[in-house]
């Protein structure tokens, strides 16, 4: 089974600011060279870099909603964790607790940290069926609490 992101307006204003960061550095070396007649080389060097990686955020948020953010398997589920990080494979037999505290849906792993799931980035129906497939597959209860508490 496989859970995509939900298309929620979050994505959207990441591609706008994105979109907002192209346009203006190429205003302001459009700008720079209206004043000077000339630009630096390291500046337009600099700007063609932060355009890249702009250009490239905006075909990655944009295409967001497409994406596998968690996928369940037979014995092992895997999350998406971002651009640069591979996905984590997390069996359902390391899975020593599940905990729901103040809208994020935490994994504890045996012998490893937690591995957070954000409900708000999966439709409501998704998560739900999520919370249930991994009560039945690990046969632990989800702890839902307002707070974190402190020990």
């Amino acid at each position: 089974m496989i859970l995509k992101y939900a298309p929620i307006d979050r994505w959207k204003k990441k591609v706008n600011l994105s979109l907002l960061e192209v346009i203006s550095q190429i205003v302001i070396i459009g700008f720079l060279l209206y004043i000077n007649n000339e630009v630096g080389a390291v500046l337009v060097y600099a700007a063609i870099f932060t355009i890249g990686i702009s250009i490239f955020r905006v075909f990655y948020y944009i295409n967001m909603p497409q994406r596998d953010y968690v996928r369940i398997y037979e014995e092992y589920m895997m999350l998406h964790r971002g651009v640069m990080d591979p996905r984590r494979k997390i069996a359902y037999e390391d899975i020593s607790k599940l905990s729901k505290v103040k809208g994020v849906f935490s994994i504890g792993i045996e012998g490893d940290d937690n591995e957070e799931i954000y409900p708000d980035q999966l439709s409501e129906a998704d998560f739900n069926f999520l919370k249930k497939e991994l009560e039945y597959k690990t046969e632990l209860r989800v702890i839902e609490r307002e707070e974190e508490e402190v020990v």
